[in-house]
């Protein structure tokens, strides 16, 4: 799993999954690795 890279105020974590990228932007590094957890 890639590690949440900051992006600015936020924090931007990359995730790859069946060839496809998903991003989200959450407010703390933590939240990054929970969603990229739960959803991928």
């Amino acid at each position: 799993m890639q590690k949440p890279v900051k992006r600015g105020n936020a924090w931007r974590i990359v995730v790859r999954h069946n060839g496809l990228r998903y991003s989200a932007t959450r407010d703390t590094a933590h939240e990054c690795e929970q969603w990229a957890a739960k959803n991928y």
